[in-house]
């Protein structure tokens, strides 16, 4: 979000607008404001203002307003935190910025527009895998279901690891500094890495005892070049399955957060409980999340940044990569120096805090001496541990052979996978028929006609609408219906939607 200007000279207005698509005023007064952006909000079809009031007097007298009669302004009592949510998800795959109108609650201003920030990545983040209409992750999980019985089991390795220090790399520059102990300790301490950390340590000449992958379309050529061939493999059914098809160490499938109703059908489907696990918002908190569940009593956290300096490299030595540049933050660490991160390692950070919090019979320790500071868990000189003196990969190899397998049924998978596609092949063919029904209804609202409500109640006991239409619609729904308060208008759109989303999923199963 841009800086907040204060009322009542927004001299740079037009040049915070710029680039984004929402524009968020805090205080009503007497709607003048409206009047400095109107001409804004018209040059283009997807621009809205948010007025935010929490003097209620205020607020209902605004009500009145003509202004707010305007479609694209949106008028909130802010009262609760339920404001942050509903603004979140309206405005959902829109870049916000904000202006203060109220100059005499400037702190208050700011603590809203920080908490809706926050709201605004969250909510972005956690719809990120549906903006492809939930295209890439169906695929993965198709294919990696039919690799799923060659798979163990991440559950059956719960508290195997009890007594054993656990260190879990990022891929922050501070990797670089503690590289020359970490391969010293690697007799000593479970050696955790995820995704571009695996890079990281492999240009130093380090494998890992576990490797981790979640992105569902991670760069390829960097995937390639790690060195993981034995290395026991961790993973989720959203990972990319072209390059889970390239690991040959052992696969140990662990379960995800229950963000994907579909992929827990299709467990439960195949005889697999799916226990949900909170894994946090990237790999390093995966890797985390796995370290707790091994009962690792130790946790230290190395390379972990979660930023970097604004002429410095985002990734340790050995690693190249400016794809996330455009999407940096600016925040001053405890010596006032200026540094970039982004909102989800800014999550991260706050995910590992609380994780600290909750497991406090863990040791928690962070061995990265840059970046941002991460609550409750202290900052340490790695070379000032001590660890005592062990065989982890006999203790790893010992771990993993008593492991379980999925025990999954390849018969059942198949079955499973027909059964999934005869489901979006029936409900395709259903709401083509709701279509051809509401066009020859009309003027008539189809839901007086019996045939189309008893369409649409079959269409709603399928498996695919009930488990990947629905869930979708849950997100996309919001930005969809921005401009359309018609109740029939909804309706319509909502079977719209589920039509894309059929023609551009039913080629997955081709």
């Amino acid at each position: 979000m841009g800086q907040a200007l204060i009322a009542p000279q927004f001299p740079n207005l037009q040049r915070q607008l710029e680039g984004h698509d929402v524009l968020c005023v805090y205080g009503v007064g007497d709607g003048s404001f409206y009047s400095q952006i109107q001409s804004w909000l018209k040059k283009k079809e997807e621009r809205y203002a948010i007025f935010v009031e929490e003097d209620e007097t205020i607020f209902l007298r605004a009500k009145e307003l003509p202004f707010v009669k305007d479609p694209k302004v949106r008028l909130y009592y802010h009262g609760s935190e339920e404001t942050f949510a509903q603004i979140a998800w309206e405005f959902l795959f829109l870049s916000c910025t904000h202006v203060n109108c109220v100059e005499e609650k400037n702190a208050r201003a700011t603590q809203f527009f920080y908490l809706l920030d926050v709201a605004m990545h969250t909510v972005n983040l956690l719809a990120a895998d549906s903006r492809d209409m939930g295209q890439r992750i169906l695929t993965n999980l198709i294919h990696n279901l039919s690799a799923f019985p060659q798979a163990l089991l991440g559950s059956s390795l719960k508290d195997s690891c009890r007594g054993v220090p656990a260190i879990i790399c990022g891929a922050g520059p501070s990797l670089n500094s503690i590289i020359p102990l970490l391969s010293k300790l690697k007799d000593n301490a479970l050696l955790i890495a995820g995704g571009t950390a695996i890079n990281a340590l492999n240009a130093q000449g380090i494998i890992p005892h576990l490797a981790a992958h979640v992105d569902p379309h991670p760069p390829y050529s960097r995937f390639l070049q790690q060195d993981i061939a034995e290395t026991p493999f961790l993973y989720q059914h959203r990972f990319s399955h072209e390059l889970l098809e390239k690991v040959h160490g052992p696969r140990v499938w662990m379960a995800g957060s229950g963000s994907y109703p579909l992929e827990e059908w299709m467990n439960s489907s195949c005889g697999v409980a799916s226990e949900r696990r909170d894994n946090g918002w990237t790999v390093a908190t995966f890797c985390t999340s796995l370290a707790l569940e091994l009962g690792c009593n130790t946790l230290i956290l190395a390379g972990m940044d979660f930023a970097c300096g604004e002429d410095e490299a985002i990734y340790a030595s050995g690693v190249s990569g400016q794809e996330h540049a455009d999407e940096f933050l600016s925040f001053e660490d405890e010596a006032g120096n200026e540094h970039l991160t982004k909102r989800d390692w800014l999550m991260s950070a706050e995910w590992l805090s609380a994780k600290a919090k909750e497991y406090s019979d863990r040791r928690w320790l962070n061995v990265s001496s840059g970046g941002l500071p991460i609550k409750e868990i202290p900052r340490v000189d790695l070379s000032s541990l001590l660890f005592p003196t062990s065989d982890i990969d006999a203790q790893l190899h010992a771990v993993l052979a008593q492991a379980t397998g999925s025990c999954v049924d390849p018969a059942q998978v198949n079955m499973t996978l027909a059964q999934l596609k005869e489901s979006f092949r029936q409900t395709s063919h259903q709401v083509k028929q709701l279509f051809n029904l509401w066009k020859k209804l009309h003027p008539r609202h189809p839901l007086e006609n019996t045939d189309y409500v008893f369409i649409q109640m079959e269409l709603e006991q399928g498996i695919c609408y009930q488990h990947f239409l629905q869930p979708l619609w849950e997100v996309w729904k919001h930005p969809i219906l921005r401009k359309e308060p018609h109740p029939v208008g909804k309706q319509l759109h909502r079977l719209l939607f589920f039509n894309n989303v059929l023609d551009t999923n039913m080629r997955v199963f081709a």
